[in-house]
């Protein structure tokens, strides 16, 4: 720690402004402190005791020189001078006048109380057995006796009649530091200890809050900037950084890429403000109590100048275990640079191997598509579900919670469904008397130029089909008839509203509506992996087909050993997240919120009835012209009517990234598995493809194309 120095016109002047100044020869009292407060003889014999304990402890070279001062004043509005008040840092520069060296204990009385904080300031001995404490361990020990001071005042609630043990703390933790000082500042270096090395683990643990790099916790504030002059290890979570134009906290930009990635690989994330931390302990031979348990660990050193940072060091280390799903140390290399990218995108640092952090998404998610011509209306398609609500009775055909997992099952019925998306309607069969027949629509070899983990350089991705046969005549029924290899009842067009003319994916309406009445979250557990969503209903529509097209794009890069350009990547939303698929995910929570949990129009219990409402009745004006509203209300975007935008439209994305994440492994694992493989072994690889071999940044690009045009749609509406 820095102390501010004046030149001093007359020293025996000093002497004249000190009052009080006690007998005592290790704990001396400078000035009466105004507070009222008078400490007892016993705890003036406590301190007392404590700080001859402590200057005994010192080479008796220095015994003559070091003292244990206190002194309190009452902090008026004095301008502080770097990271002292003003009291504070005049008491210093007295101090130093009567000790070369001293342990200083300020007490602060103010307008809210009395010793409402405790200051420390520390200067200790440079020369003989301390000469070999660097300038960043001299950091530390002060740190030490400062936190520990504070900590023992804050369990003793501030109390000031009990300040003394508080000093008595932070006196005896100096009297542990030196006890290590002298076992380890001696000419004999054969004598030292481990401990002893400069850059010991003690050091940098002290800078990681001993523990590991806990998840950093920040907490909102009003302050655009903090500067803080004087290095502490907790501020990091302090500093900001301005990033396209507004302020934020720098670590909760690394939390994001963290978050993203953590999802398939244990990270630690360490992230300090100390540019003298002790870099060579962390990635040298000291790095393995710091990645213990973790498949990586990343550190990031900043600095502050001005209203901005500086960044000092990145670092970043793969620990290879026993049990990691990653083996392959080509594989790690390709993750590490990509973390690397996201940092240089979270800090706005021009890379030119990294897209540019507030490069807009050169693609776009659409909802509204009048393509192809002609396809079938949907008042032919109600038609259709009235005619299969023929075959059951009255009070069948008003189970709606049954009849719409029968309908679902029609389009989309496979194992998975049951096992993963909809587990609650497994029981139910589709519509009678039809069977789910299963065939292979394609199959892909994804072969690239890195070793996969366990699966080898070869990854199969089947798509297989699940489609109703009516087991009397061998074919499809009406409902899910094929023309030219695709279901020509599934995409059909819109008559009436601000949507007409436009092609819905039916299908995806009727996930939706099944989801919602069987919700659960997507969980799935394999090797050391575990795919989670918070909510089948995102899973089965919206979500499911972001995470679809990002599985896709991280397999075709896989094959073509690149990322893909910007035109391959709208080729693949245009397939597997169409217009038509995501209006029909719109629709499905629509009518969902609507029409199925009570609040809705009375009496409607047949999917027929329930449609007919919606899309050709009064729903086309109390629900359809508002979908996009209900729609992102749903899936918790909030509207900002006086902006005419989302308001958390950059929070949502970042809450959104993981489980985006985890719908392009699902997806990637079903797919293999399709083609053999066990669920656990694809769901280890599926970590490793979907964090390699790809421009970093696709989940929340994908997510800002999609929210994006949400919110153009919802300022449409009324």
């Amino acid at each position: 720690m820095k102390t501010i120095r004046f030149s001093l016109a007359c020293f025996f002047c000093l002497f004249f402004l000190i009052d009080g100044v006690f007998a005592q020869s290790c704990y001396v009292r400078l000035d009466d402190d105004a507070s009222g407060y008078t400490p007892t003889a016993g705890q003036i014999a406590e301190l007392e005791m404590a700080a001859c304990e402590l200057i005994d402890s010192l080479p008796e070279e220095f015994q003559g020189l070091f003292k244990v001062y206190d002194f309190g004043f009452y902090l008026h509005q004095e301008v502080t001078q770097g990271w002292y008040p003003e009291p504070f840092t005049q008491k210093i520069l007295e101090v130093e006048q009567l000790s070369p060296y001293y342990l200083l204990f300020g007490k602060q009385t103010d307008k809210s109380g009395v010793y409402t904080k405790l200051w420390v300031a520390l200067k200790m001995p440079d020369s003989l057995q301390f000469s070999c404490m660097t300038a960043l361990q001299r950091e530390v020990y002060f740190k030490r006796v400062q936190t520990t001071t504070e900590e023992r005042y804050l369990e003793l609630d501030n109390s000031h009649t009990e300040y003394h043990r508080a000093e008595i703390a932070g006196i005896k933790e100096l009297l542990s530091i030196i006890v290590g000082i002298k076992d380890c500042c001696i000419a004999r270096a054969g004598n030292r200890s481990s401990s002893c090395n400069g850059c010991s683990d003690e050091i940098a643990n002290s800078y990681s809050e001993l523990s590991g790099f806990r998840k950093i916790n920040l907490e909102a504030t009003s302050v655009p900037y903090v500067n803080i002059t004087t290095p502490l290890i907790r501020d990091y979570s302090f500093h900001k950084i301005k990033l396209s134009g507004q302020f934020d906290f720098t670590a909760n930009h690394l939390n994001t890429v963290i978050d993203e990635l953590n999802n398939f690989y244990s990270l630690n994330l360490l992230v300090t403000s100390n540019e003298s931390l002790c870099i060579d302990s962390i990635s040298g031979e000291n790095q393995q109590g710091f990645k213990e348990e973790k498949d990586f660990f990343c550190h990031v050193n900043i600095t502050t100048q001005g209203t901005g940072i500086i960044l000092t060091f990145i670092n970043v280390l793969w620990n290879l275990k026993p049990n990691s799903c990653l083996q392959d140390p080509e594989t790690a290399k390709i993750i590490i640079e990509n973390i690397y990218c996201r940092i240089y995108q979270e800090l706005e640092i021009e890379n030119e191997n990294c897209k540019p952090y507030d490069q807009p998404p050169p693609w776009e998610i659409e909802f509204k598509s009048g393509w192809p011509a002609g396809g079938m209306k949907i008042s032919e398609f109600i038609q259709l579900v009235r005619n299969e609500e023929e075959k059951y009775t009255e009070e069948e055909r008003q189970d709606t919670k049954t009849m719409i997992t029968r309908f679902r099952k029609l389009f989309y019925g496979s194992p998975a469904w049951d096992d993963y998306l909809i587990p609650g309607a497994e029981s139910t069969p589709c519509i009678k008397p039809y069977e789910i027949n299963t065939s292979e629509n394609s199959r892909k070899v994804v072969s690239g130029p890195l070793p996969l983990g366990p699966l080898g350089p070869v990854f199969v991705m089947v798509d297989n089909g699940f489609y109703p046969v009516d087991p009397t005549t061998g074919q499809r029924p009406a409902i899910n008839a094929v023309t030219n290899g695709s279901p020509q009842t599934q995409e059909i067009r819109l008559e009436q509203g601000s949507h007409n003319n436009m092609m819905i994916d039916i299908g995806h309406t009727l996930a939706g509506l099944d989801a919602f009445n069987n919700p659960s979250p997507v969980e799935v557990l394999g090797g050391y992996v575990t795919i989670g969503m918070n909510r089948n209903i995102d899973a089965v529509t919206w979500l499911g087909d972001l995470g679809s097209v990002l599985a896709e794009v991280r397999a075709e890069s896989l094959m073509k050993g690149r990322g893909l350009n910007p035109i391959e990547i709208q080729d693949l939303i245009n397939h597997y997240a169409s217009p038509p698929d995501m209006l029909g995910n719109v629709d499905g929570i629509v009518i969902a919120i609507n029409y199925l949990s009570g609040t809705g129009p009375p009496n409607l219990k047949k999917i027929s009835d329930i449609l007919t409402h919606y899309y050709l009745g009064d729903g086309v004006n109390l629900y359809q012209e508002k979908r996009y509203t209900y729609f992102s209300e749903n899936i918790g975007l909030v509207w900002d009517v006086a902006q005419n935008k989302f308001s958390n439209r950059e929070e949502w994305k970042k809450n959104w990234v993981d489980q985006t994440n985890d719908s392009a492994a699902l997806y990637l694992a079903i797919a293999a598995k399709g083609g053999g493989l066990l669920i656990n072994t694809l769901l280890c690889a599926s970590g490793t493809i979907l964090t390699v071999s790809m421009k970093p940044g696709i989940p929340k690009d994908l997510l800002e194309s999609f929210v994006k045009k949400l919110e153009e749609l919802r300022q449409q509406e009324p």
